[in-house]
């Protein structure tokens, strides 16, 4: 996979006390189709959300962006192992260093959740 770094966007994982009125992407735990902005639930700004959807298709091709889609825990391991392919490649230039934290960091919050959770919820309206 060729991964696309926008330079301008930045990367990082937010939570609900965060939000400023942008437009944003939930994962939320479990399948809280209907409890949207939940207080568990991480979010992505849009732009930063194209790098980590781009992976996810990867793995998953039943992904599709702007829709809310619930993934199994089975699958976003799948998914976390492709998130760790790409940091591989990434970290090859010192200049991705935001982009490999970030991954790293969204990589770590996935294992974490999906040890407890049967799903994970992409929240993309």
């Amino acid at each position: 996979m060729s991964t696309h770094i926008d330079n301008n966007v930045e990367y990082k994982i937010l939570h609900l006390d965060e939000l400023n009125g942008k437009n944003y992407v939930e994962i939320a735990l479990d399948k809280q189709r209907k409890h949207q902005f939940s207080e568990s639930s991480i979010f992505l700004e849009k732009d930063c959300f194209k790098l980590v959807g781009e992976i996810i298709w990867v793995k998953y091709r039943e992904y599709r962006p702007n829709k809310i889609i619930k993934i199994q825990s089975s699958e976003w391991l799948r998914i976390v192992d492709e998130i760790n392919k790409e940091v591989s490649k990434l970290e090859v230039d010192a200049g991705n260093s935001k982009v490999v934290t970030f991954l790293n960091n969204l990589s770590v919050w996935i294992k974490e959740s999906v040890a407890n959770e049967d799903y994970l919820t992409i929240c993309d309206k």
